[in-house]
């Protein structure tokens, strides 16, 4: 009798000795399992924040004046002019290394809505020297406003080539009245271009006028 008594003991000291365990250590998990939050929510902060550090790229545009100067990595353009059908200005090389086509900078023109009309490189035809002056000469266009950029492929969407029928990759590049298509080989040169020009209908004449250039 005394062993049976014994044994329906056992079952509640157990119970209340695990329950005692629980009640000591609760706080300690608790501790543990809010560090391990805040050590997750810091990190995930710190991915964010390194996120917005980094630097956004904006380009200014411009009203166009003859007068205006306009600089780039310490690269300036001025003494514009827009006579005889031509729009002309200086590049000045303000730094103190020497400047290359290794690095592209651009004009972009642009009507009064800021809608871009033309996107021009400037191809410099030998090393400029600190401090050199080059000039600049191109076909004049209707624009309102201007904006002089320095580019790089990170400036630019990846695009990738379509193999063809004929082993042959092909890039298109579409306008609003003609496009573009290059091929190049499994190389990566490039083979040929097909240039298209399409006509609107709504336009009989400007489209003669880009035939007409085009010839």
């Amino acid at each position: 009798m005394e062993e049976n008594k014994n044994k329906s003991v056992l079952p509640i000291i157990i119970f209340f000795g695990l329950l005692f365990g629980v009640v000591i250590f609760l706080p300690n998990l608790k501790a543990y399992l809010n560090d391990a939050k805040v050590v997750s929510v810091s990190s995930e902060k710190k991915k964010e924040t390194k996120k917005e550090e980094q630097p956004v790229k904006n380009e200014l545009i411009y009203d166009f004046n003859a007068d205006m100067s306009l600089t780039e990595d310490s690269v300036t353009i001025n003494n514009f002019n827009t006579a005889n059908n031509s729009l002309t200005f200086t590049l000045t090389n303000g730094r103190t290394t020497i400047l290359n086509n290794n690095e592209k900078f651009y004009i972009e023109l642009y009507d009064q809505n800021n809608l871009l009309l033309k996107r021009i490189m400037l191809y410099f035809e030998k090393p400029i020297s600190p401090n050199e002056k080059v000039p600049f000469t191109f076909d004049l266009i209707n624009f309102k406003r201007i904006s002089f950029v320095k580019k790089d492929i990170n400036d630019y969407p990846y695009v990738d080539k379509v193999l063809n029928e004929n082993n042959m990759y092909e890039l298109t590049c579409t306008g609003k009245n003609d496009s573009y298509i290059y091929y190049f080989n499994k190389n990566q040169e490039l083979i040929k271009t097909k240039y298209t020009l399409t006509k609107t209908k709504t336009d009989d004449i400007a489209y003669l006028d880009q035939v007409i250039e085009y010839k």
